[in-house]
């Protein structure tokens, strides 16, 4: 019997299209990385990176160890905590300081089921995400928040990975 479930690409590309502006608390916004196909949001809060997946997927565990920046990668970490490892490389070299990226999993509100998940990454319906941002405590001031906003938009020669 085939599997009924959609894929989580397709979940994906479902959830990327509806905007985020529209649930974002005052003070947060959203920001394009080059070379990160994923949103990211900015606020008072901290910097996150959101996946947008199915409630039963797993992190991903890797069976070998890679380098990442000079540093040997975790064995088990999830494609949702590597993308916020780059995205915190990526930030912290545009703003030449040290800014940590934190991944978020959000959920479409039409699915009831939240699974903890092994990596830890926090779990969220869409229509909790608002008081989600607005709960963290205060970690950026308003001039860290406009520099993350304009290093990361700023034209500049960046490939993909």
């Amino acid at each position: 019997m085939p599997n009924a479930r959609p894929s989580d690409a397709l979940v994906d590309q479902l959830l990327q299209l509806a905007p985020l502006t529209d649930v974002l608390p005052r003070g947060w916004e959203e920001v394009e990385v080059t070379g990160v196909d994923r949103r990211i949001v900015v606020g008072p809060g901290g910097l996150f990176v959101i996946v947008t997946r199915a409630a039963s997927s797993l992190p991903v565990d890797s069976a070998r160890h890679t380098p990442w920046n000079g540093v040997e990668r975790r064995r088990g970490s999830s494609a949702a905590q590597v993308t916020a490892e780059l995205v915190s490389q990526l930030i912290s070299t545009l703003c030449e300081r040290d800014i940590v990226c934190t991944p978020i999993v959000l959920l479409d509100d039409a699915d009831n089921r939240l699974f903890a998940r092994l990596d830890e990454v926090p779990v969220l319906h869409r229509r909790r995400l608002t008081m989600w941002l607005h709960e963290r405590p205060v970690v950026f001031d308003r001039a860290t928040i406009e520099l993350i906003r304009e290093r990361s938009t700023a034209p500049r020669p960046l490939h993909s990975v």
